[in-house]
């Protein structure tokens, strides 16, 4: 018989042994580790010139599998461990972005986001002109951010920088696996949406960046859960709707497009609310009491925030924007008019896995439609989520649509992955339990493990989808070397030490024609105001009047040279940021073109490393 421990304490029957609260997390993490240094091992062969393929695909491999089977085998997963294996898979897949570039900022949005921020810190003034990122200034949240950490902290602005990104990622994540939760989730379905959204085309490095964007990523799902708590709560409603507010004037003033898909979203779920309905729980023995148009208040809440910005400080978005939609539309009149058509840009490996992927995931969808339907479902939440991976479809779409399409359908995938994962991860639990109703118990079954199988082949089929097609591009998907006009790969250290250059002796604002990478680095590092739209000044053989009047008429004062345009090809196919012929430069500029510039008259050669120079051309 059992006794108390206080009255016989060496009697006492030994407790039943209890299963650790984190489960299995340890160990699976600590295999994921594993894939972590195997990915460093191909960096490192990267940067010295070998071939590092096979220890990186078996890296992000080992990095993503262990807690993908551990979320799909599992028969019970409580939320400490399903909590504990999501953020350290959030850590583990940070580690690999910043192993990519640890010592300093290359992708060239960062590098607008650090100049903005280094700016702050120099002069302690908002709102500075910032010639990188002109919108930027009007999107201070992250240079507030970054400048706060590296002020208290004694950082460098760096290093605050990759901190700030990787715990707003890790925040994101986390904002991410409470909504699911919230929203009537279980720990494992939870978890396994956060690693689902892991496979989104720019998780691994475009999300996780020092960009205004990922600052502002973790109060979108934030805002949601506020809606929610807002609606269904019985009492003290008030802080709800304060988080919810906080949250949209956060977006609102650090990133354009995350606050105005906020106030869509709210709009929508607000809106099957009001026609769906739904009733919450009020005190006891009050029975209940309508609430239907809380979400719709804090839509419209967010749409005057919005607006007033949009409207107010931030009226130059309408210019930063109307450039891109209209290229944008002019390519998809052509396409639906049958003259042009889009370029995907991706070998016929990639585009075949992604085709695939895209087809696993139409398939959960219409499961999810038809399971929705045939229960007479009437929770908006779930009807939203359908409406939003919907959506993910018909974004998907416009990678077929122009030059910029690939790259608009990539940055949308940011926003409109997260209902379809949510949806996915529902079917994936589903399927991989007892008769598809939820988790079970008992041995695994050769059906179970059938269907684990199925569902882990699901999820690295749009993984690889995700690392052959997304970013970094292929051709520098391992670091090393230098690439003419790349992304990470054009910035090396002859350009920088060119840049810094220029920010010591001319004054900021300074007018300067260049090619891609000479006015990603100039506006960083130099505080100049490129000129990316001169490219008949680099490309003709001969001086003419044409690109005399050109400079004058741009008021460009001095001009990036870099030699290697007239021996190297750009794996892009584009020289300049605002380039007639982009993706289609498949060879080297003539020579005469690139050393026409030593003869012209009036033109000073004031910087020369032997690859990049600098020429003085005022024509005013």
């Amino acid at each position: 018989m059992t006794l108390t421990a206080d009255r016989h304490r060496d009697t006492v029957a030994p407790a039943v042994p209890r299963a650790p609260a984190l489960g299995h997390a340890p160990v699976t993490l600590t295999v994921c580790a594993v894939g972590v240094a195997l990915v460093a091992v191909s960096y490192a062969q990267g940067w010295a010139g070998a071939d590092g393929s096979v220890a990186y695909w078996c890296g992000q491999l080992l990095v993503f599998v262990p807690v993908a089977v551990r979320l799909l085998a599992a028969r019970t997963v409580g939320t400490a461990e399903a909590g504990t294996l999501v953020l350290g898979l959030a850590v583990l897949q940070y580690l690999l972005k910043w192993m990519y570039s640890p010592d300093r900022f290359r992708f060239p949005d960062e590098l607008q986001h650090w100049a903005g921020t280094t700016d702050l810190l120099h002069t302690g003034q908002l709102y500075r002109p910032n010639e990188a990122l002109p919108i930027a200034a009007h999107y201070p949240g992250i240079a507030e951010v970054g400048a706060a950490v590296a002020g208290l902290t004694g950082l460098p602005a760096t290093v605050a920088g990759l901190l700030v990104a990787g715990v707003c990622h890790l925040a994101f994540v986390a904002a991410l696996f409470v909504l699911a939760r919230r929203t009537g989730a279980g720990p494992r379905t939870a978890a396994l949406a956060c690693v689902l959204y892991a496979t989104g085309l720019h998780y691994l490095f475009f999300d996780s960046m020092y960009l205004y964007q990922t600052v502002a990523l973790p109060f979108l799902p934030l805002v949601l859960w506020a809606s929610r708590r807002w609606r269904l709560h019985s009492t003290d409603t008030l802080p709800y709707a304060a988080i919810g507010l906080v949250a949209l004037a956060t977006m609102t003033v650090t990133h354009h497009v995350t606050g105005y898909l906020a106030v869509a979203v709210l709009a929508l779920l607000g809106a099957l609310e009001a026609v769906l309905g739904g009733r919450r729980a009020a005190r006891p023995g009050a029975g209940t009491v309508p609430r239907r148009y809380e979400t719709l208040l804090l839509a419209a809440a967010g749409a005057v925030l919005v607006g007033a910005w949009t409207l107010g400080p931030a009226r130059s978005v309408v210019d930063y924007f109307g450039p891109q939609l209209r290229q944008f539309g002019d390519a998809a009149s052509g396409l639906l008019s049958g003259r042009s058509s889009g370029s995907t840009g991706t070998d016929p490996a990639a585009a075949a896995v992604q085709a695939a992927g895209l087809l696993a995931l139409f398939v959960v969808l219409m499961v999810a439609l038809r399971a929705t339907v045939r229960a007479r479902c009437r929770d908006p939440w779930r009807w939203a989520l359908l409406v939003g991976g919907g959506t993910f479809f018909a974004v998907a779409a416009i990678r077929f649509v122009g030059a910029q399409g690939p790259e608009i359908a990539g940055r949308a995938t940011t926003f409109t992955y997260l209902p379809l994962s949510l949806l996915a991860a529902g079917v994936l639990v589903g399927a991989t339990s007892r008769g598809g109703a939820g988790l079970d118990s008992g041995p695994p079954t050769v059906h179970h493990r059938w269907r684990v199988a199925a569902g882990t082949a699901v999820l690295l089929l749009l993984l690889a989808g995700a690392r052959l097609d997304g970013w970094p591009p292929a051709f520098e998907r391992l670091p090393g070397g230098f690439r003419l006009d790349g992304y990470e790969s054009g910035l090396d250290a002859r350009s920088v030490a060119a840049a810094q250059w220029l920010g010591r002796q001319y004054p900021p604002g300074t007018r300067i024609g260049c090619d891609l990478t000479g006015c990603t680095l100039a506006a960083a590092y130099g505080r100049l105001d490129p000129v990316g739209y001169v490219d008949r000044v680099y490309t003709t053989p001969r001086w003419t009047p044409g690109t005399e009047a050109l400079l004058r008429q741009q008021a460009v004062s001095l001009l990036w040279v870099d030699r290697r345009l007239g021996t190297d090809t750009p794996p892009t196919g584009s020289l300049f940021p605002t380039d007639p012929r982009a993706g289609q430069r498949n060879r080297p500029l003539p020579r005469a073109a690139v050393t026409k510039f030593d003869r012209l008259p009036g033109s000073d050669r004031r910087y020369d490393d032997g690859a990049v120079r600098i020429y003085t051309v005022d024509r005013r």
